[in-house]
């Protein structure tokens, strides 16, 4: 039965297939030289992405048409199957995701049809989880989030001039802290806030059609950002993807030349996590969580850790303390000076690479701040998923099926522009540059998609020479 099955799908696949192949044909013919939507800028580049032969995304001119990919939502199973190396546990299993494979396929034509008929400035394309229901999606990439209650991270900035009885707001910034600590903290105060003090979404952003396509910050014309990178489909560290990016191009910016950016490891953060009480792959932390463990023991070159592998393993390193002598004060509520590092083994001291400056910073999610501290840098901001995440294939997303109750997702804004009458963040996500725009994605500013309750995560002190232009020239800053 499931080989029948099997071949049905494929059956149809072709059948509409051909279907398709001939109303795109049509309306291709029909929209000739007025269906190119491509970002036109200043200085007539587009800010797709691109991989240059150093390894790192820099803006090319290259359009963001379906040019060269509008067929893709018509690939059959077994050429999905074999691009992206699928294997299934059963053959059941197979079926099942042939089906949704199928669905996808549909949608994701669907989509470049609309948006070749100028009926959506965004559109689906298949890619490596088309194969996946959007509820598996999500709850496979974007774990829920453990021992952290939204509003308190908006809540906990607001209150931390005003004086409180609890030391946990003044230990949080101490070495000795530990961080489940904060958490608690965090999940026994909000609840007693009032609601209506809770600090309300603020839109200002307008619709105008009459000013033209513009890029208004784009860091990836640094030469610090190296190529977007994939998570996998089975580990939920968004957190860690879109942090060790921002320390990335922090650490090439303070460090000339400024063209050899290092690659840190995302999998000896997450094999290792646990001591800064991070989940690891299976929880979504708060980013913070992540500066605190750089803060204290450093980051691991790509070259130095084991590759990932979409997994978390057992940390290769263990935990040596000293001092902190217990005994040396009667106050149990003052933290005792502790030094900490990892150590293999054998007792021998692992090495690590330690960032200049790399504290990190929270302003409040309002559009007209992160604007102003965009220049600066990139951005670390949580999303909720729209209808058209999981395929998301080009153009600007309007935010459609964003939910306040949704999992919600770590990205890292680099840069903003203005396309159609829309200003949008250009965001670099971590599903690999199958992914989107060359792994990058466009959401319009005007939507309800950035997650208001959390706060937006910034370098505290950004690197020195950065444009406020955001790079409109040729090359790195001198």
């Amino acid at each position: 039965m499931p080989h029948q099955l099997s071949i049905t799908i494929r059956l149809l696949t072709v059948v509409v297939g051909v279907v398709l192949l001939l109303l795109l044909a049509t309306s291709t013919g029909q929209c000739a030289g007025g269906t190119n939507t491509q970002l036109h800028t200043t200085n007539g580049k587009s800010p797709q992405g691109e991989v240059a032969n150093n390894g790192r995304d820099e803006p090319p001119a290259v359009n963001t048409s379906l040019d060269g990919h509008a067929l893709s939502g018509m690939m059959t199973f077994e050429q999905f199957k074999t691009k992206y190396s699928k294997k299934y546990k059963s053959p059941e299993a197979e079926t099942k995701a042939g089906a949704i494979f199928l669905a996808n396929a549909l949608r994701a034509a669907r989509s470049q049809m609309q948006f070749r008929l100028k009926k959506a400035l965004a559109f689906e394309r298949v890619n490596a989880y088309s194969d996946t229901l959007r509820y598996d999606f999500e709850d496979n990439l974007t774990p829920p989030r453990q021992n952290f209650d939204p509003v308190a991270m908006v809540q906990l900035l607001m209150e931390r001039v005003k004086p409180h009885k609890k030391p946990d707001l003044n230990r949080s910034n101490m070495e000795d802290y530990f961080e489940g600590t904060l958490d608690y903290f965090m999940r026994e105060t909000w609840q007693f806030i009032n609601e209506k003090r809770r600090i309300p979404y603020k839109n200002t952003v307008e619709y105008h059609p009459e000013l033209a396509d513009e890029i208004l910050v784009d860091h990836r014309k640094s030469g610090c950002l190296n190529e977007v990178r994939d998570q996998g489909d089975a580990c939920g560290a968004c957190y860690v993807f879109a942090t060790v990016a921002l320390y990335e191009w922090a650490h090439c910016m303070r460090n000339k030349p400024r063209r050899q950016a290092i690659k840190f490891s995302e999998q000896f953060i997450i094999d290792c996590g646990h001591y800064a009480g991070m989940g690891g792959c299976k929880n979504a932390e708060p980013v913070y969580k992540v500066g605190r463990f750089v803060d204290k023991f450093g980051l691991k070159a790509l070259d130095d850790y084991s590759e990932y592998s979409d997994a978390q393993h057992t940390c290769p390193y263990k935990l040596e303390v000293s001092g902190g002598d217990k005994s040396s004060t009667s106050d149990k509520r003052q933290p005792q000076e502790k030094k900490k590092k990892f150590i293999t083994d054998h007792g021998a001291a692992t090495t690590t690479i330690r960032l200049d400056k790399p504290e990190l910073d929270f302003i409040l999610p309002y559009v007209e701040d992160m604007d102003k501290h965009l220049k600066d840098g990139p951005l670390i901001v949580v999303i909720f998923n729209s209808n058209i995440f999981q395929q998301y294939g080009g153009g600007l997303d309007d935010g459609t099926g964003c939910k306040k109750d949704g999992r919600l997702h770590s990205v890292l804004i680099v840069g903003s522009g203005r396309q159609n009458g829309h200003e949008y963040w250009l965001i670099r996500n971590s599903y690999g540059r199958e992914w989107g725009e060359q792994g990058y994605y466009k959401l319009r500013k005007d939507t309800m998609c950035i997650y208001n309750d959390d706060l937006v995560v910034k370098l505290k002190t950004p690197p020195t020479g950065v444009s406020t232009a955001g790079y409109t020239g040729e090359g790195p800053q001198a």
